[in-house]
């Protein structure tokens, strides 16, 4: 709706004259001086009058006549209320006050800005853009704000053109517009997007979208351990979580290395330095093939890659060296550590069409694993399993026979299992061929086959191909 009509509050009492050319007759420069006069003289009685069909103001003072032209106003009081509210004639605010508009700038809006209708007006008067205006180009010219200055969206010449822009933005209103412009977006949407993902400001949010990190806190991690992009979080993280944390970022490069050779494998040593140089590189920059400086490097040279190979305790399970020979032997696959797929055994046992899962097919497995040389065992299983198994006692028998771990309520041991592999480079007992896994995860699909051995379980006797 259009603001309502508000006449001016009387303060002259106005009463229809005849001309009368009697007495002295002074004719004023403008109505400001007639005012003048009547408040000097505390006049509240004021004339109309027509002379030459042009009407006049009068005071009768003191013998004399005062006059000054009407300038088209019907009392002083409406021309002191155009004064006050920026018309420049009696014309334009007659016409504004009957369209409802009070101050001119509000009626300049509508008639030479291109406000299209009354209802847009109310619209960006109540959204707070006409009060807004002149404090947004306060902004602009001479911030005066810690924020620094505002985004350069271009230049506005009235609230309507601001009002435009920030509806098309996405912003509900001047105050939510000028808050968020001082965090530099320019958006609305982005902006929400940002604060979902923790970010406060602009400056920050681009810079991790440019690095393709996706939450705040990815990006303080990010830049707290110096990495570049998300791509070289990942690697960072991979490395930090793989093997002992005592151990340099390329020892455990060289680790995961042996842990995917074949057992009894004998490997030379200028064999093994390629694969060792190759397998490093994939944690270098791209554009610049120099390491990362996140990147903790324990193995200088050759000399020192065989130093390592000669005398790492870390090494054992995984073979020895030969110094003879100058070659390094893969040792037997019970020399590992094996994480064995709890659910996916216990299920093994099959009646007919059905699957029973049974606790005894674990407790099976792990003696058989222990006859074949492996100490150390971990078993990993769903948490819904122990409710599914028709003999739950044995659960405390495996439990203390071995390392044994139940995935949270609602969430899959893949998960677990995957993980695990990952950090310890371990063998995983399962008939599983993480087919969906290998669609997800890219490293699953390279590498989770070097580490799985496949099972055949039948009564008492368990047949491991893999294993010589």
């Amino acid at each position: 709706m259009k603001p309502s009509k508000q006449p001016s509050r009387a303060t002259y009492q106005y009463y229809p004259a005849l001309c009368n050319a009697v007495g002295l007759r002074l004719q004023l420069q403008s109505l400001n001086d007639l005012i003048r006069y009547a408040e000097q003289y505390c006049i509240k009685s004021i004339f109309l009058l027509e002379e030459s069909n042009e009407p006049f103001f009068a005071i009768v003072h003191q013998g004399s006549t005062v006059l000054q032209k009407t300038d088209g106003y019907d009392s002083l009081e409406d021309y002191i209320t155009a004064k006050t509210w920026g018309f420049a004639d009696a014309g334009t605010y007659y016409k504004a006050r009957e369209e409802g508009y009070e101050r001119y700038e509000d009626y300049r809006l509508v008639h030479e800005i291109g406000v299209p209708d009354t209802d847009t007006y109310d619209a960006l008067k109540a959204s707070g853009f006409v009060a807004g205006f002149d404090q947004y180009t306060t902004l602009t010219t001479s911030p005066q704000d810690e924020a620094g200055p505002l985004p350069d969206i271009g230049p506005f010449s009235n609230a309507y053109e601001l009002y435009c822009f920030a509806k098309e933005a996405g912003f509900e209103d001047y105050e939510q517009f000028i808050r968020i412009l001082k965090t530099g977006f320019t958006s609305a949407g982005a902006y929400h997007i940002a604060r979902e993902r923790g970010f406060a400001d602009k400056h920050t949010y681009d810079d991790a979208v440019a690095r393709n990190i996706a939450t705040y806190e990815d990006y303080k991690f990010a830049n707290e351990h110096h990495l570049r992009d998300h791509a070289d979080a990942l690697k960072f993280i991979e490395l930090e979580n793989m093997g002992d944390e005592k151990l340099a970022h390329d020892e455990r490069i060289l680790l995961a290395l042996l842990s995917m050779m074949e057992e009894g494998k004998r490997i030379s040593i200028n064999k093994l330095s390629e694969l060792f140089r190759k397998a490093t590189s994939k944690y270098a920059d791209e554009a610049t093939g120099e390491l990362p400086v996140w990147f903790r490097a324990g193995i200088a040279d050759g000399e020192g890659l065989v130093t390592y190979l000669a005398n790492a305790d870390a090494v054992r399970q995984y073979g020895q060296w030969d110094r003879d020979g100058e070659f390094f032997e893969i040792a037997r696959l019970q020399a590992r550590s094996v994480v064995i797929d709890g659910s996916n055994v216990a299920y093994n046992t099959q009646k007919g069409k059905t699957a029973i899962p049974l606790a005894a097919n674990i407790l099976k497995m792990i003696c058989f694993l222990r006859k074949k040389g492996f100490e150390e065992i971990t078993v990993i299983t769903d948490a819904s399993l122990r409710h599914k198994i028709t003999d739950g006692e044995k659960i405390e028998a495996i439990s203390q026979s071995v390392t044994y771990f139940e995935a949270p309520v609602a969430t899959p041991a893949d998960v677990f299992l995957i993980q695990y592999v990952k950090n310890h480079r371990c063998l995983l007992v399962t008939n599983d061929g993480f087919r969906e896994w290998k669609i997800r995860d890219p490293w699953v699909a390279e590498y989770m086959d070097y580490y799985r051995l496949t099972f055949l379980l039948q009564d008492e006797e368990i047949l491991m191909p893999d294993l010589k």
